[in-house]
């Protein structure tokens, strides 16, 4: 079912507030950010899968100053990168995003923080991998290869730096996870929360601040964990 951000009770919390309700709590926010790009790569995306977003990033602050992904921009890059809102909206104005969020404990936070550091050490040897395209379109399977192989797409950079902390979002291989899976698990996982979906221009992290505090204060999030006690087995083929 799809769990929405909105709370009727509209305290002020200050940004220290929100810091420390999770950190009390040991509930640290973690954010998939879904958009839609008019890239060649999204255009195939959606019109294979028939998608609504064709972009994702993962970020670990509210305020999405650093959207980790991977995409292709030419000689600007290739691979890994680390855009924000400020690059969406300078690309277009009127760009269109979801925000989800899931908790989990200090451990783990450090562990995604982690293996997004180290894919980003690693920056030169990461590649935005145009072939998996074509097994997206077909529904070609592979081999979980992390960290041997840097060749990813987007969705499924977001959805490696998950497994790798024992996190399955998605029930199919990493290679051919797309932004929109993670739309759709937020209408079916409770513990998958949706903070924010319109104009990227509109996000304001001071709503969702105030919103995640109350939540927490109020015990109504959950641990996207709490129920996952044994490593995951990646994607037998």
């Amino acid at each position: 079912r799809s769990v929405r951000m909105v709370c009727p009770n509209r305290h002020h919390y200050t940004q220290l507030g929100f810091i420390l309700s999770y950190k009390e709590n040991n509930l640290y926010p973690v954010f998939i950010v879904l958009s839609y790009t008019g890239s060649a790569a999204g255009k195939v995306i959606n019109a294979v899968k028939k998608s609504q977003w064709s972009h994702a990033g993962i970020s670990t602050e509210v305020g999405l100053k650093a959207i980790n992904s991977y995409n292709f921009r030419g000689k600007e890059y290739n691979g890994f990168t680390e855009d924000n809102l400020s690059r969406y909206l300078k690309e277009n104005g009127d760009t269109l995003i979801q925000v989800l969020c899931i908790f989990v404990d200090h451990k783990t936070f450090i562990k995604i923080k982690g293996t997004i550091r180290d894919i980003k050490a690693n920056v030169k040897t990461t590649k935005y991998d145009f072939p998996n395209l074509i097994n997206i379109a077909f529904n070609r399977a592979k081999k979980f290869d992390y960290p041997e192989n840097l060749a990813l797409v987007c969705s499924q950079f977001v959805d490696l730096v998950l497994r790798v902390s024992n996190i399955e979002l998605v029930n199919k291989a990493n290679n051919l996870v797309i932004p929109q899976d993670f739309s759709n698990i937020s209408n079916k996982n409770p513990k998958v929360y949706q903070v924010y979906e319109g104009l990227a221009r509109r996000y304001k992290p001071e709503n969702i601040e105030r919103d995640i505090a109350t939540l927490i204060q109020k015990k109504q999030v959950e641990n996207i964990k709490s129920d996952a006690d044994t490593p995951l087995e990646h994607d037998k083929v």
